[in-house]
């Protein structure tokens, strides 16, 4: 309940936004306008190169002062976008068109990453960091199970149900480098056969049980589905067709 008495609650300052005069991103001809992405209590919102941040100032003001509701300004972050040098500036100086911005307001550095619904976003950002954490995780919760002594198949349902869950998002948002998912699999199958040699091809062992196999888990075709998953919306037609997807083609374009 709570959480539907909040978007009743925020929706009129994301109606005030959108219904005010700030261009947001122009991507293309079927994307010209793109301003403000909620879900749930999290706001992300994009100031366009001629927008004037004291209107959007103004909208989250009003908002406050007819709601009694207090933006933390210590949980705002700016990721700066635009050429290297417009970056650094902007870093630098903490101004945008006019703005000064408020000492608590965090701006992303070049190569720092921020996370926005449990995506890393940034300029020349590596996450490398993240996939250590997580990989560390899968090695703590498979050492943890080796005390009991699972079988084989108690060793597959683990590693499908808690080893295995910990990555699917970050691989979904993120994506997973060769290397990473080579090293997952490494620790997923020494986990299996607990540090024995294997007893059937890997090949062969992530096949079905009717099939010869004992079910194990691929994190590599995983990830292929992932990405199938992910061209799949791609290429989906209006009125389904996502925001990001036009500015993949406008990206596909600008390379070509």
């Amino acid at each position: 309940m709570s959480c539907l008495l909040y978007n009743l609650a925020i929706e009129p300052m994301i109606e005030k936004i959108r219904s005010s005069s700030l261009k947001g991103f122009d991507i293309s001809e079927d994307l010209n306008r793109v301003l403000i992405k909620v879900y749930a209590d999290d706001t992300t919102i994009f100031v366009g190169p001629e927008d004037d941040p004291k209107m959007l100032q103004g909208c989250l003001d009003l908002f406050c002062l007819a709601s009694t509701a207090r933006f933390n300004s210590l949980k705002t972050e700016i990721i700066p976008l635009g050429a290297p040098e417009f970056r650094e500036d902007f870093v630098r100086s903490r101004e945008f068109n006019g703005w000064k911005l408020d000492n608590e307001i965090h701006v992303a550095q070049e190569g720092e990453a921020i996370r926005i619904l449990g995506s890393w976003q940034g300029n020349g950002i590596n996450i490398q960091s993240k996939w250590n954490d997580v990989i560390e995780r899968q090695l703590k919760t498979m050492k943890q199970w080796n005390f009991h002594y699972p079988s084989i198949a108690g060793r597959v349902l683990i590693v499908k149900t808690l080893v295995i869950s910990s990555a699917y998002y970050l691989m979904t948002v993120n994506g997973v480098s060769s290397k990473n998912i080579m090293s997952m699999e490494r620790n997923i199958r020494n986990f299996i056969w607990n540090g024995r040699k294997e007893q059937m091809a890997w090949e062969r062992a992530i096949l079905p049980i009717t099939e010869g196999g004992i079910g194990a888990p691929s994190i590599k075709l995983r990830y292929e589905v992932v990405k199938v998953g992910w061209l799949k919306k791609w290429w989906s037609q209006e009125p389904d067709r996502p925001d990001w997807a036009w500015i993949a083609n406008e990206l596909v374009y600008q390379s070509a």
